[in-house]
Parts: C-alpha cells; structure tokens; sequence
C-alpha cells in the first residue's frame, strides 16, 4: 500500500554571517562600483537569496 504523501526533508541553505568589520568594508568597495554595476545587481539578488534562506529555517 502506498502512502498519500511521500516523505520528504525540508533542507535550507545555511546563512553566512558577516562580522560589521566586513560589512562595512563591503559597503566601502560597493560604492566605489558604478551605479550600472553587475556585481551590485547580482548582490541585490544574494539578498533576496539570504532572506529567502533565513525564512526557510
């Protein structure tokens, strides 16, 4: 007999915690970028990633 529902393991992404130091060294090489940068749009999106993780915990 086969059970309606399977088994299954939620696993969520750990998050990396950053002391204040990097933070704001990140902040500090950050707006040193052009506005159009690539790599500030792709951090906008590891944010979004981050709190997606923290939610899923």
């Amino acid at each position: 007999m086969v059970g309606s529902s399977p088994p299954f393991a939620i696993v969520c992404p750990p998050v990396v915690e950053y002391s204040r130091e990097t933070q704001s060294r990140v902040a500090e090489e950050l707006s040193l970028l052009p506005d159009s940068s690539t790599i500030a749009e792709m951090l906008s999106d590891y944010v979004v990633m981050r709190e997606q993780s923290r939610a899923c915990e």
